[in-house]
């Protein structure tokens, strides 16, 4: 008996020691930051720039870096993706270690919560539901409004909202407002949402990055308001909580460059720019409502430019 339970203490001693090894590797798909002296100088992105997708294949990121601090972007891959990140939200998890933990987190907030902040009115209509194309040139007219189908919000009205509200910066839990000189969405010249996220080493009581790694962790799921739970334990509870952050396993399979445009396909899309406007594809209310419940998530590792 003696031997029996001391195997056993041996066994559960060496999984508890393999298991940070196998949380990390995990993290299969890695991307490299460019050098930037000067952070001010990058634009928003276009139809020429290049990205890495991850996520299983649902986002994108391009990452810059300099002796001070680093820069991502994140852009939906496509429309349906997008409309989700802003509908529920969109943590990203930032680890200067690169070892993937998800202490720190970058939180923008929800659709659904401004929403419910603005009061009973709520947002205005164009910043919160489609809407009717008006008829403007007859029965014709009417006939072609119809079969193109509800129009989508305004994305540049949706962004407004979102920066005035800002994002959150959140350490173990502990939330502090960031400001727009740090964080905030940009839309590009075909109503692309931009996910700009730029941090000093300083912020995470670092001079530099010591591994030259840079983990990026993300997830986008459903998740009621505070003041509209009922009972506890509902939500993400921040970072990490409900689901625990983005599981290492979901970066997707091949990755590879590719852009948002509509004729990504499947994974490993090899290169590509943002492409030309949002897919405009519907599949049936069943088909999207399903879909809108599954949560965005995934991690990448961005190995970072020499700054010496």
């Amino acid at each position: 008996m003696k031997t029996k339970h001391h195997l056993q203490k041996l066994a559960c001693i060496a999984l508890a020691c393999s298991f940070p090894l196998f949380a990390h590797a995990k993290i299969k798909l890695e991307t490299q930051s460019q050098f930037c002296p000067d952070f001010t100088t990058v634009a928003t992105p276009d139809s020429s720039t290049l990205f890495m997708s991850f996520a299983n294949d649902k986002m994108l990121i391009r990452a810059f870096n300099n002796a001070t601090g680093f820069y991502i972007q994140l852009v939906a891959t496509d429309d349906p993706t997008q409309q989700k990140l802003l509908f529920n939200g969109l943590t990203v998890y930032i680890d200067p270690t690169g070892k993937g933990k998800d202490r720190y987190a970058v939180i923008f907030p929800s659709l659904m919560s401004l929403r419910q902040q603005s009061g009973p009115g709520g947002l205005t209509p164009s910043m919160d539901q489609p809407q009717i194309q008006p008829n403007q040139g007859g029965q014709g007219q009417d006939d072609q409004n119809q079969s193109r189908g509800p129009r989508r919000p305004d994305p540049t009205q949706q962004v407004q909202q979102i920066n005035l509200k800002g994002a959150l910066f959140d350490i173990d839990g502990d939330s502090r407002a960031v400001g727009i000189e740090w964080v905030k969405l940009t839309t590009t010249s075909n109503h692309k949402i931009c996910y700009n996220i730029k941090l000093p080493y300083s912020i995470f009581n670092l001079k530099n990055s010591a591994t030259g790694l840079l983990s990026i962790g993300l997830l986008s799921e459903f998740s009621l308001p505070q003041g509209m739970q009922s009972g506890s334990g509902g939500g993400m509870g921040g970072p990490g909580g409900g689901m625990g952050g983005p599981g290492g396993g979901m970066g997707g399979p091949g990755g590879g460059m590719g852009g948002p445009g509509g004729g990504m396909g499947g994974p490993g899309g090899g290169m590509g720019g943002l492409g030309g406007g949002m897919d405009q594809s519907t599949s049936g209310s069943k088909s999207t409502s399903s879909e809108m419940g599954k949560p965005i998530k995934g991690w990448i590792q961005v190995k970072l430019e020499s700054t010496h």
